[in-house]
């Protein structure tokens, strides 16, 4: 467990190993699999990581998915225990709740091979969505709010997609990043430990550069990301999204959040924030204003006045005492 976790490819033999013989209900396997979680997330990556990190066969799949599902049943089995609802399941209900949990890690690895493929696609923020023929983003969606580790695999999925070396020069890159954004979005919603890995996928768009792509539409896909840093700094997420943001624009010759794009953020993280204020977002936001070039784009003329004004309440009642800040 502990050598593929590192990211050795699995085989079917280590997998066979692991699986329940006839007449193995599986709950031991499923308490082994908990007690590993590298392991569950190998398990994870095997279904989910995009293109050829994804496992070809579906007989491996499907030995992948059971596994899984065992340590799903096992989780809940273990929560229940702590609350003292200790309800044991029978022979029959628990093979149709192993089968259920298995087929939905199987759909969910489908539906991100399809989507993977696709220009654009879909995204709903309602699990009980009722569409008689949902697309595979919605179908994906709608996996990914209802159930947790649906949401941990589709997560890994979008990082690798979006950190692999070809994902940005692809035709499709434009369109399928809306959808990932909105996707990753409304999985952090419902899931909030998903939302340091959701942090990091939307760092990385901010780094992206393609030249075969126009600048408003680069402009309007950065935006979109820097939305969804607000999303999540307004979601708890205050000291990770600030600090990431500060780091960046103190780097030298880091060029992936212009100006313009700066007077974006402030200008709508004015209109987010409300009181009260903790210590660690004055001290934050503080760090991040101070930070050179966030002093030059705030001190422009294109910076409303109407902003300047909220911006000098906000530091006021934060009790900031800084002459640097354009204010």
């Amino acid at each position: 467990l502990r050598r593929h976790a590192t990211g050795m490819p699995v085989d079917d033999a280590t997998l066979d190993k692991l699986l329940p013989g006839d007449g193995d209900d599986g709950s031991e396997v499923g308490k082994l699999m908990i007690a590993y979680p590298l392991a569950v997330r190998m398990l994870l990556g095997n279904l989910f990581r995009p293109r050829s990190g994804r496992v070809s066969s579906l007989l491996t799949r499907t030995k992948c998915a059971r596994l899984l599902a065992l340590a799903v049943l096992a989780a809940e089995r273990a929560a229940n225990e702590e609350t003292g609802d200790e309800k044991e399941l029978d022979e029959e209900a628990r093979a149709t709740a192993e089968e259920q949990a298995k087929g939905m890690f199987l759909t969910g690895s489908q539906m991100c091979e399809l989507v993977e493929n696709m220009m654009s696609f879909s995204v709903t923020s309602d699990m009980n969505n009722q569409d008689p023929n949902p697309s595979a983003g919605v179908r994906l969606s709608i996996l990914a709010l209802k159930s947790a580790p649906i949401a941990q695999g589709v997560v890994i999925w979008a990082r690798e997609l979006v950190f692999g070396p070809d994902f940005v020069t692809a035709t499709s890159y434009p369109s399928l990043s809306s959808s990932i954004l909105s996707l990753i979005r409304v999985i952090a919603l419902q899931h909030p430990f998903t939302r340091p890995t959701v942090l990091e996928i939307a760092l990385v768009f901010l780094k992206h550069s393609n030249s075969e792509i126009s600048y408003q539409k680069t402009t309007e896909l950065k935006e979109q990301c820097l939305r969804l840093l607000l999303f999540l700094l307004a979601n708890g997420e205050v000291a990770s999204v600030l600090g990431s943001l500060t780091s960046r624009l103190k780097q030298q010759g880091a060029s992936e959040i212009d100006a313009s794009l700066v007077r974006y953020f402030v200008g709508n993280l004015l209109d987010v924030i409300q009181p009260p204020y903790s210590v660690l977002m004055g001290q934050s936001l503080h760090a991040f204003l101070a930070a050179p070039r966030c002093i030059e784009a705030l001190g422009s003329d294109y910076f409303q006045a109407e902003k300047k004004a909220k911006l000098r309440k906000l530091v006021k009642d934060l009790k900031i005492s800084d002459h640097r800040l354009p204010i």
